[in-house]
């Protein structure tokens, strides 16, 4: 039996992906940039953390390690297949406007190049990657020279996806190294009365300083890129310390749309402005009311899709990376 869901984080994961939405908007107006500002500086940080701490706890109770302990499926299923999906897309969208463009086939298939928010995926793995890398130290045997190979594969990887310039990919093993080092500072502390009071007082303390900064620029940008990870840290200490529980089932289960948010809503942003500049409707720069009018709509939609996608387990896996169980399945 899965352990309940943490209503506080599937909460705040459910507006960052809303947030996602409302950054994909662009370009904007000077005021509805500086309103993006805050969703820029909180979605993915705190995607990227919270996701981390899940998979370290997880990871530290394994006794013997197998690929399939991990669940990559789940992330590298619907990657594939979005990327597909998105490659397509971008192909049709070329053809119909005579753009020079092509797709870079490594880009694609290894960084998340098929739209501009695939990157997280393969970003997540070879942070998850690197996390793992203290575990296996700490483990006898072959788990050393295997947490060795792991390290110099991502070491590589992130150098490729930097020196290519790939969207998501600067200073990704700097930056996959403080995650993984605050992540463990924050299972630790999590242990302790003492320490998850602390962590609650740091991540008010970091809301705050996610506003000045996205107002004043000061004074996260003092961080530079372990930024990102500073605020991952204050979101998810904030969101674990202050539990709330939801009794309407019905909004338990949209809670729980916000990966298949993420994954489909550049499909419906694509199409919309797409359709509206062949219709020679113009609109960009967005404004504050339009953003949120447009990304209201992309964001319904895509819970729908969500919705409608898990009616069927096997879309379900595909296209969200979830496991739906079937009567057939629990009579099994």
């Amino acid at each position: 039996m899965r352990p309940p869901r943490n209503q506080s984080v599937d909460t705040l994961k459910f507006i960052a992906a809303f947030g996602v939405i409302i950054i994909h908007l662009a370009p904007s107006t000077e005021l509805a940039e500086k309103v993006t500002r805050i969703f820029s500086i909180i979605a993915v940080p705190f995607f990227l953390f919270i996701s981390l701490h899940f998979f370290f706890n997880k990871t530290v109770a394994i006794s013997k390690f197998s690929i399939r302990v991990f669940n990559l499926d789940r992330l590298l299923v619907p990657y594939l297949i979005w990327s597909i999906i998105y490659s397509l897309m971008r192909y049709v969208k070329y053809q119909l406007t005579n753009d020079p463009n092509t797709l870079d086939a490594i880009g694609v298939i290894f960084f998340g190049q098929a739209a501009v928010h695939l990157y997280f995926v393969p970003l997540l793995v070879a942070f998850q990657a690197i996390a793992l890398v203290p575990i296996l130290i700490l483990r006898s045997g072959r788990y050393k020279y295997l947490a060795i190979v792991i390290f110099l594969s991502v070491l590589v990887y992130s150098l490729a996806g930097t020196s290519n310039n790939f969207l998501g990919f600067n200073n990704a093993i700097a930056a996959g190294i403080v995650y993984a080092f605050l992540v463990f500072i924050f299972r630790i502390t999590q242990n302790s009365n003492q320490g998850r009071k602390i962590n609650f007082a740091l991540g008010c303390l970091i809301s705050v300083m996610v506003f000045t900064t996205a107002i004043f620029n000061m004074p996260l940008n003092l961080l530079g890129f372990a930024a990102t990870p500073v605020v991952g840290y204050g979101l998810s200490a904030l969101t674990l310390n202050s539990r709330f529980v939801i009794s309407n089932s019905f909004f338990q289960r949209l809670l729980t749309c916000s990966y298949g948010i993420y994954l489909s809503h550049f499909a419906f942003l694509e199409i919309i402005e797409f359709g509206c500049s062949k219709l020679n409707f113009h609109l960009t720069p967005y404004t504050v009311g339009e953003k949120f009018l447009l990304g209201l709509a992309i964001f319904t939609l895509s819970v729908l899709f969500t919705m409608l996608v898990r009616k069927n387990s096997k879309l379900a896996y595909l296209l969200l990376g979830e496991r739906i169980l079937t009567s057939t399945n629990t009579a099994k």
